[in-house]
């Protein structure tokens, strides 16, 4: 019932994101922009639930306004970040983010950190995010991106690349 400094912020941040679920996420194609906005915008979120806990590398280049993408493709693999990840052996949490668009190609790669109990010594096997963002990735990008996911002992990394011709 208190209110802090952070309430204000995390309400705004929080409405952001639900307002581009409802109106944004049943479009076929959004601004790239728009879904870098939302990912700013949960990353905003996560910095305020984890604080000093966190080490965040946001690299994003500029984007031109018209380049477009299918809703909801970047969010997923951040999400992930959040969801797998942890303080690694040094007792940090570090994500790095880049995103950039050089001739018409979308390139992102996004790593984390693992904490030692997410390690689980046996091989890991995609869980539903990942399966729902490549099943959805094959049908609105048939044959038009390239998909690599690194699961080591200590850090997870994502690249994709993504013709938006």
């Amino acid at each position: 019932m208190k209110n802090s400094d952070q309430t204000s912020r995390s309400i705004l941040k929080l409405s952001n994101l639900l307002e581009y679920l409802v109106y944004q996420a049943g479009e076929s194609q959004v601004a790239l922009i728009q879904e870098i906005n939302l990912v700013k915008n949960y990353i905003d979120l996560e910095v305020l639930r984890y604080g000093n806990e966190l080490n965040i590398q946001l690299d994003i280049e500029e984007v031109d306004q018209s380049v477009k993408t299918a809703p909801l493709i970047l969010l997923p693999f951040v999400e992930n970040c959040f969801k797998h990840g942890g303080k690694n052996k040094n007792g940090v949490f570090w994500i790095k983010v880049k995103i950039r668009v050089f001739e018409k190609v979308l390139t992102i790669i996004i790593n984390n950190s693992k904490s030692k109990s997410k390690r689980t010594g046996k091989p890991d096997t995609p869980g539903v995010g990942l399966t729902n963002v490549t099943e959805r990735l094959d049908l609105l990008y048939p044959g038009k991106y390239k998909l690599e996911i690194e699961n080591s002992a200590d850090f997870y990394s994502v690249k994709l690349e993504l013709n938006i011709k």
